[in-house]
C-alpha cells in the first residue's frame, strides 16, 4: 500500500453536547487549520457532471423518484445525465397517465416528483389499477390521494385540500405503511415478547457499540459483525467478531483506526465493508473491498477507497449497503446510503452510488428528509439499514425528535422515503432507540439490533441491543 502526504483543512474537536458514557462518535465542528497528515490514499474524485447537482437540488428527488418507481436500476442512473432524470420521468408519466408529456414537463420540479410519487402510492395500495390510472389526470391523482386521506384520518376535507401533495401523500403513507405492514411493526415492537441481549460485549469485553450483522456461514463462525470501540477522548476503532449464537462474541481484528458506524455485506466469496473515519476534525466515508474470507480477518482489502464529501464541509458518515451490483470490483455499482451534518446544523438523510470503484455519485434525500421534517422530527437523520420481505425492501432509519436531545432518538419502518414510527416494548420500559440494524437469518427469521443512549433508557438497557423477531 502507498503513502503519500496530503493537505488537509483539519480543524479542532468540538463535541455536540452528549451524555458522558455515550459510545457514538462525535459530530465535528470546523474551524480553519492546517496541517499534514500522512495515511493510506487512493485517490475518488467526484464525477464532474453530478458534482453540481447540489446547486439544483430537484434534480436529487428526480433520482430517489425513479429508484422508488424501478423505473431506472442502479446500474443505469450513474450513465444517466442530469436533463435525463427529468425526462425520464416526463416520459413514464405520460405513458402511464391521461396528461400529455408538454403539460407535465411544464409543472415545477416539485409538481413532477410528487406527481409520480402519487402513481406509485396508487398503484402499491391497489387504491387504483394501472389501467385505471391511464385515464386520470394530475388533479385526477391529487384529489383521489385527497379521498384516500379523508376516508382513512379524521383530517378535515378544507385541511386536506389546502395541503399540498407532498404533504397529503406523508400523511396517506403513515396510515397506508402501518396497516399494510402490521405483522412487521408488531414483531419489531415487541423486545420483551422476543429472545433479547442487552449490552452486548465481545470475547475482549468491549462494547459492541452500533453493531450490524451478516449471515456469512463460514467455517470458523455463522454470523460476522462489525462494530465499533471506544477507545476514549472521541477515539474509536471498528472491529470484526464473530459468532455461532448471535449471543457470544469473539473479536477478531480491527478493520480501522479512527473508524466507526460500520456496515458489512457478503458480495460472492468476499465482503464489502463501509465505515466512518475522521481525522480527529471531520467525517468522511471509507469502502473496502475484501475478496475471500481470508482476506477479510487479516484486514487485506484488494479495494480500500475514501469517498469525498459532497454536502458537507464537516462530516459526512453512517454509511449502510442498500444495493450491490455487477460480479467484480472493476465493474460494480454500489449503492449507500448516508448522512450528511447539513450546514454543521443537523444531520441530513442522502444516497451515492459508487461505480467500479472509482467514481462517486452521491444526491442528497431531500424526499425523505422532507417526510421526517413533516413527522415532527427536528433533530438529526442518523443510521439506516434495510432488508427484504416478502419481495418488498423495508428500511428501517433513526430518527431525532428533538435537536440535541439524545432521549427523543426513535426507530422508524418504511420504504426508504416514507415512514411510520415504532413504539418498541422493552421490559424495563426503555424508550430511546437509535443506530438500528437487521440481518435476513432465514425462514421468516431476523436479528435487529440498536444501540440505546443512557437519556431515555433503564439501567440494564443501555448500549447494544439484540434481539429476535419472526415475521
Amino acid at each position: 500500500m502507498k503513502y503519500k502526504i496530503i493537505f488537509l483543512a483539519v480543524i479542532t474537536m468540538s463535541i455536540v453536547a452528549c451524555s458522558s458514557d455515550d459510545n457514538r462518535p462525535p459530530d465535528f465542528i470546523k474551524k480553519a487549520v492546517e496541517e499534514p497528515i500522512e495515511e493510506p490514499v487512493e485517490e475518488l474524485v467526484n464525477n464532474a457532471t453530478l458534482a453540481s447537482i447540489d446547486n439544483c437540488a430537484a434534480y436529487d428527488a428526480y433520482v430517489k423518484s425513479l429508484l422508488l418507481n424501478k423505473w431506472r436500476t442502479v446500474p443505469e442512473l450513474v450513465t444517466m445525465c442530469n436533463d435525463d432524470y427529468k425526462n425520464t420521468i416526463v416520459s413514464e408519466m405520460e405513458n402511464r397517465t391521461a396528461d400529455t408529456g408538454v403539460f407535465i414537463g411544464g409543472l415545477s420540479d416539485q409538481d413532477i416528483v410528487w406527481f409520480s410519487l402519487m402513481y406509485r402510492f396508487l398503484k402499491d395500495s391497489e387504491i387504483r389499477t394501472e389501467v385505471d390510472m391511464k385515464t386520470m389526470s394530475f388533479d385526477d391523482f391529487r384529489n383521489t390521494v385527497i379521498d384516500a386521506n379523508q376516508n382513512s384520518t379524521e383530517i378535515s376535507l378544507s385541511e386536506l385540500q389546502g395541503n399540498g401533495n407532498a404533504k397529503n401523500l406523508n400523511i396517506a403513507y403513515g396510515w397506508w405503511l402501518a396497516q399494510q405492514n402490521t405483522g412487521l411493526f408488531t414483531s419489531l415492537n415487541d423486545v420483551t415478547g422476543n429472545p433479547h441481549f442487552f449490552d452486548i460485549k465481545d470475547s475482549n469485553q468491549k462494547n459492541m457499540d452500533v453493531l450490524r450483522i451478516v449471515d456469512a456461514s463460514e467455517l470458523a463462525y455463522k454470523y460476522l459483525g462489525v462494530y465499533h470501540v471506544n477507545k476514549g477522548d472521541g477515539v474509536f476503532e471498528l472491529w470484526l467478531a464473530g459468532s455461532n449464537d448471535l449471543e457470544s462474541w469473539t473479536a477478531i481484528i480491527i478493520l480501522g483506526d479512527r473508524a466507526h458506524q460500520g456496515d458489512i455485506k457478503k458480495w460472492g466469496d468476499g465482503y464489502i465493508v463501509v465505515h466512518e473515519e475522521d481525522d480527529g476534525s471531520t467525517n468522511n466515508i471509507r469502502v473496502k473491498y475484501y475478496e475471500s474470507y481470508a482476506d477479510l480477518i487479516e484486514n487485506t482489502p484488494s479495494r480500500n477507497v475514501g469517498l469525498p464529501r459532497a454536502f458537507s464541509n464537516f462530516a459526512e458518515g453512517t454509511p449502510d449497503i442498500r444495493e450491490i451490483h455487477g460480479d467484480a470490483s472493476s465493474s460494480s455499482a454500489i449503492l449507500i446510503g448516508f448522512h450528511q451534518f447539513n450546514d454543521g446544523d443537523t444531520d441530513q438523510q442522502s444516497f451515492g452510488i459508487l461505480k467500479d470503484f472509482q467514481s462517486w455519485f452521491p444526491w442528497k434525500d431531500d424526499i425523505s428528509n422532507y417526510n421526517l421534517k413533516d413527522m415532527g422530527y427536528n433533530g438529526n437523520f442518523g443510521g439506516r439499514t434495510s432488508f427484504n420481505f416478502n419481495d418488498k425492501n423495508h428500511v428501517l432509519v433513526e430518527a431525532q425528535g428533538a435537536k440535541n436531545g439524545w432521549e427523543t432518538w426513535r426507530l422508524l419502518l418504511g420504504d426508504g422515503a416514507f415512514y411510520s414510527q415504532l413504539n418498541m416494548d422493552t421490559p424495563k420500559g426503555s424508550t430511546s432507540f437509535a443506530n438500528p440494524g437487521i440481518v435476513d437469518l432465514g425462514n421468516g427469521e431476523f436479528a435487529v439490533t440498536s444501540f440505546l443512549p443512557t437519556e431515555g433508557n433503564q439501567s440494564g438497557e443501555i448500549g447494544t441491543l439484540l434481539y429476535k423477531i419472526q415475521f
